[in-house]
């Protein structure tokens, strides 16, 4: 379940550090008949004695709830290695709870600060031109960890190009959410092919978190840009803005 709601792909080696076993004969075994039982498709990875399995059953998918996953389609190598970080991320504390979904993050947030957090918080993407307007909660896809419900929070990013402006994307687009939130981490996961952009990430956290804007500064950049967006909303279609 793990696997299929954070990655879609796994080595052996992964749930064998899930599991708590060494690497042996009966992990193997295992994935053997995942192949067998066509549940697990095996494929190369980078080097020829590493082998991925990518979980794509779509009955198992429909039992969590999730049978239009979109990690049950094929993909290319690389992108099958950021997954496999990202589920590296998750099993590195596997002492909190990961959400996954929209749906999950959706219902603890409201549930975890009920009135204290407006829907308007939440990070969200908007489709088409009103009143006909699809709202998307959460359309980064990435776990957040509840180190603490209610109070603490590990958000991760997976960078996935050399640029940051993904990132400040994500920043901007949590923004309201990590005000309401006590303590939380944002956690950057780096593939080895972006090393050497760590100084950029580095540079565009400290901007983006490090630096506090006075209170009356942060309240009226918020008024202008709820303003804002209430304008475009009651512009009429093929009207410019102002």
């Amino acid at each position: 379940m793990t696997v299929m709601l954070h990655a879609g792909v796994c080595m052996v080696r992964q749930y064998c550090t899930f599991a708590g076993i060494a690497h042996g004969h009966n992990a193997r075994e295992l994935f053997a008949r995942l192949v067998e039982r066509r549940i697990a498709t095996p494929y190369s990875a980078l080097h020829a004695r590493a082998r991925l399995y990518h979980i794509h059953h779509r009955r198992l998918y429909a039992a969590i709830g999730e049978p239009h996953s979109r990690y049950r389609k094929p993909l290319p190598t690389g992108r099958a290695m950021e997954r496999l970080m990202m589920l590296d991320a998750v099993l590195d504390q596997p002492s909190i709870p990961w959400l996954a979904t929209e749906g999950d993050k959706w219902t603890h947030f409201i549930r975890a600060f009920g009135t204290a957090l407006t829907i308007e918080w939440l990070p969200q993407l908007r489709f088409g031109t009103p009143p006909h307007v699809t709202v998307r909660y959460f359309p980064d896809r990435q776990p957040i960890g509840i180190v603490e419900p209610g109070e603490a929070y590990t958000f991760l990013y997976l960078a996935s190009k050399p640029s940051t402006v993904d990132l400040y994307t994500f920043l901007q687009r949590h923004a309201e959410l990590l005000r309401t939130v006590r303590r939380w981490t944002v956690r950057v996961l780096l593939p080895p092919h972006l090393f050497k952009a760590r100084d950029s990430y580095i540079r565009a956290l400290r901007l983006e978190l490090g630096t506090r804007l006075a209170p009356h500064m942060a309240d009226e950049f918020r008024w202008w840009c709820r303003a804002r967006k209430a304008g475009a909303a009651t512009r009429l279609p093929g009207e410019s803005p102002r």
